[in-house]
């Protein structure tokens, strides 16, 4: 039976323990950006931020652009994600910087989207 903590808060014990996802994966990150080298459109599974550097190429200069206007997004967002801990992640390289907005369609096993990931390198975060 739930024992109310506070109000409005209630915990509830359940004997079978904790509920998983079951046969989904959980714990992988995906990323999709711009950057200066490697496959566009095309998921590489990471072993860390020194292959992710190897794969998609150094991040340029933020206040600099190599371009002129777009940062590139993809290495120093994977920069950010390894150094918060992150292990298992997949990175997807969907335009040069010079893009402005770039998609990936997530399939499935019957080749059916199931989710679009979308950058737009137009939008600026420090």
């Amino acid at each position: 039976m739930p024992e109310m903590i506070i109000p409005g808060t209630y915990v509830d014990v359940r004997a079978e323990g904790l509920i998983s996802a079951g046969r989904i994966a959980t714990g992988i990150v995906g990323v999709v950006g711009t950057a200066s080298a490697g496959p566009v459109g095309v998921p590489v599974t990471l072993s860390g931020f020194a292959n992710a550097r190897e794969v998609f190429g150094l991040p340029d200069d933020f206040d600099k652009p190599v371009d002129g206007a777009n940062p590139l997004s993809l290495t120093r967002a994977l920069q950010h994600i390894y150094a918060n801990g992150a292990s298992t992640v997949i990175g997807v390289r969907v335009a040069k910087s010079t893009s402005k907005a770039a998609s990936f369609a997530v399939r499935d096993d019957a080749d059916h989207a199931v989710a679009v990931l979308c950058v737009n390198s137009g939008a600026r975060a420090h």
